[in-house]
């Protein structure tokens, strides 16, 4: 069983395990919806069909970036995924029992992996958007940057200093348009933000609100100057079944 295959499992069983609760948490909403009116949460898990080859080139022709082969492959043999919550909130659900308990939806982290049909729509601006990224905006491009963004609703102020805060004197708009010329972003999740580079090799970068110096130092600054460590897709895939298996990204202490 290669990486791929492996990742494939543990999302299964990542979904296994949020259909019990879930379903519990549609029945509640049904039989009782001001139980749960004030939320509307629910656990959400797609996973699209493997791509054809036609798809995997019209990404690559619309990003206008070469893609490696480890993501090609699994595009055409996984497609893409999507699995999310309206986490941070507890909800009374009933058990098994009937009773009700509360229920921690902040156990787990969304992950998404745009199947390549999923990223075209999204980066079209034609394309009208819908569920969950009707309140997104615009994808303005698949650079690092402008994918942090567009999950903030295009809307950081971090990113509008242009070097006129002492403390991030290359936060400037030619850098930044540099870091989204340089490293485009294919899949996010619970905080972490995944990349490859023109090389084809991939990294991580990690960008919470309340943390941006760690952002600016820990990322920003070594993928300006080329000093950031990047590896193969394995590395990604790694990253990846062990959010599924164990429910939340590695570098947050929710469990």
């Amino acid at each position: 069983m290669d990486m791929i295959d492996r990742l494939a499992a543990a999302l299964q069983a990542w979904h296994e395990q949020v259909a019990e609760p879930n379903a519990r948490l549609l029945a509640l909403r049904a039989s009782d919806p001001a139980a749960v009116e004030f939320q509307g949460l629910q656990l959400d898990y797609y996973l699209s069909p493997p791509a054809s080859a036609e798809q995997v080139e019209a990404l690559a022709q619309r990003l206008g970036w070469p893609l490696p082969p480890g993501l090609r492959d699994c595009y055409l043999r996984l497609g893409g995924f999507e699995s999310y919550s309206d986490g941070g909130f507890t909800c009374p659900c009933p058990n098994e029992q009937g009773e009700r308990v509360d229920w921690q939806a902040e156990r787990y982290d969304d992950l998404f992996f745009p199947a390549p049909a999923t990223w075209l729509d999204l980066l079209d601006p034609d394309s009208p958007k819908s569920g969950r990224w009707a309140w997104s905006g615009h994808w303005h491009s698949p650079g690092l940057i402008d994918t942090i963004l567009f999950r903030w609703h295009n809307d950081r102020p971090e990113f509008q200093l242009d070097g006129d805060d002492p403390d991030y004197p290359q936060l400037t708009a030619a850098n930044l348009a540099r870091i989204n010329r340089e490293y485009c972003c294919f899949a996010f999740g619970g905080g972490s933000y995944f990349f490859f580079d023109r090389q084809g090799r991939f990294g991580s970068a990690r960008y919470l609100q309340d943390e941006f110096s760690s952002f600016y130092d820990d990322h920003f600054l070594p993928l300006l100057t080329g000093e950031a460590p990047l590896g193969d897709f394995d590395s990604i895939l790694a990253q990846w079944i062990e959010i599924a298996e164990v429910g939340h990204s590695p570098e947050t202490d929710e469990v």
